[in-house]
C-alpha cells in the first residue's frame, strides 16, 4: 500500500512498510494490546507528522525508523493506493510474479 490519507490502510495488518511483513508480526510481544483495525491515519498528528510516542510503545526501534522513513498520512490527500511491491513503479506485471514464483520453487527444491 502507498499511504496518502492513511484511512483505508490498516496500520497493523496491511503490508505498507517495505519489510515484507505486517507490523503486527513485528510488534513487541510485551507491548500494549493492539487493535488490528486501527488505520494508519490514526498514527499521524493533525500537523501532518508521525505520532512517535505511539509507535515506540508497540514497535522495536528499527521498525519505528522504517515507519518514520515513510511520508506520514495527510488528511488533505487522496485515498491510499494498492501497489505491486516487486516493481519499482508499483504496477503489477506477470513477469515479476513469475520470477517470484520461480524463485520460490527453486528455493523449495534446494531444501529437499
Amino acid at each position: 500500500m502507498s499511504i496518502k490519507d492513511g484511512c483505508s490502510t490498516s496500520f497493523w495488518t496491511d503490508n505498507w512498510v517495505d519489510n515484507g511483513e505486517s507490523l503486527l508480526d513485528l510488534a513487541c510481544e510485551d507491548g500494549p494490546e493492539i487493535d488490528s483495525k486501527t488505520a494508519v491515519a490514526e498514527f499521524g498528528t493533525s500537523s501532518g507528522e508521525w505520532n512517535i510516542p505511539k509507535h515506540c510503545s508497540c514497535l522495536l526501534e528499527d521498525v519505528v525508523l522504517q515507519v518514520l522513513g515513510i511520508q506520514p498520512p495527510r488528511v488533505d490527500s487522496r485515498e491510499d493506493i494498492m501497489t505491486w511491491g516487486s516493481e519499482n513503479d508499483g504496477h503489477f506485471r506477470v513477469r515479476s510474479a513469475y520470477e517470484i514464483r520461480k524463485w520460490e520453487v527453486d528455493r523449495d527444491a534446494d531444501i529437499d
